[in-house]
C-alpha cells in the first residue's frame, strides 16, 4: 500500500514538473551590439540605402576591430549619431575614391 502510494506520488511529481517544463519559454537570445546597432541604423530613414549598406559593412566587417564603434554608435544621442554617421560616410567615400572605385559606375 505504501509502495503503490509513493508510485502514484512520484508519477503525480512527474507530471507536474512536465507540465511545468512544457508551460516554460525558453528565454530570447540576447541581443548582440551588432544586432543593436544595425536596429538603430534602419531607424535612419534619411540615409540612402546605399549608405546604410556602407554603413552597415563598416560595422560588420572588421567586427574585432569595429566592435568599439558599434557601441559608440548605438550609445550616442540622435545629434551625435548624425554626425558619427557624417563623418564615417565621408571616409569610406574617400577610402572609395583612393581606390579609384566609383559607386556609380557598377551596372546593375
Amino acid at each position: 500500500m505504501a509502495q503503490q502510494a509513493g508510485g502514484e506520488a512520484m508519477q503525480e511529481i512527474a507530471a507536474v514538473v512536465k507540465d511545468l517544463t512544457r508551460n516554460m519559454a525558453p528565454p530570447p537570445p540576447p541581443i548582440d551590439d551588432l544586432s543593436a546597432a544595425m536596429d538603430v541604423l534602419n531607424g535612419h530613414v534619411e540615409l540612402t540605402p546605399m549608405q546604410r549598406l556602407d554603413i552597415s559593412n563598416f560595422l560588420a566587417v572588421d567586427k574585432p576591430k569595429n566592435k568599439n564603434q558599434v557601441i559608440v554608435f548605438r550609445k550616442l544621442n540622435e545629434a551625435l549619431r548624425k554626425a558619427w554617421l557624417n563623418r564615417r560616410l565621408s571616409e569610406i567615400e574617400i577610402s572609395r575614391q583612393a581606390q579609384g572605385f566609383d559607386i556609380l559606375t557598377i551596372n546593375d
